[in-house]
């Protein structure tokens, strides 16, 4: 019996079919735990995967994010909403050599065996959708004073020192 993230993705691909999984964050590998972006490790996300084989009878499998998740601002270090909506084909090869061959710029490949962990798929894909900077657009008043208020700041000594 395999194990519950587990796949088998040339029979994925192959049988053209398609499942739904279901993950909150903290489910997830210490990369996306521990990775200080997220507000809420609770936030679900969904992730539908679906298989198929190409014109050119590459492998396949088109790997679809969706969640409202809550990130930190890096501006105010507080709670803000995103909604990750995110696709990506991973083409399959068996080896590095077939995948070394593979040109294509609206598809990742990846060198997959028998079986391959769903999760891994997602956490991949989650990170690199996620914004490099996470912003408010326009940060609550309140919350940037209590960071850019003189007496927490380090440097405030040196406005002294000028003449």
């Amino acid at each position: 019996m395999l194990n519950a993230n587990l796949i088998l993705p040339w029979s994925l691909a192959e049988n053209r079919e398609t499942s739904t999984w279901h993950f909150t964050l903290n489910q997830l590998d210490a990369r996306v735990t521990q990775s200080g972006c997220f507000a809420d490790l609770l936030s679900e996300i969904t992730a539908t995967i679906r298989g198929g084989i190409d014109d050119l009878n590459r492998h396949y499998a088109d790997v679809c994010l969706k969640g409202e998740l809550s990130l930190i601002c890096q501006r105010c270090l507080h709670a803000m909403p995103f909604t990750l909506n995110n696709s990506v084909r991973i083409l399959f090869c068996k080896n590095e050599a077939s995948a070394d061959l593979i040109d294509d710029e609206d598809a990742d490949v990846l060198v997959v065996g028998e079986t391959a962990d769903v999760r891994e798929w997602i956490e991949d894909q989650l990170l690199t959708a996620l914004p490099f900077a996470p912003m408010h657009q326009s940060c609550d008043e309140n919350h940037l004073m209590k960071y850019h208020n003189d007496k927490h700041n380090p440097f405030s000594v040196l406005k002294n020192i000028k003449p």
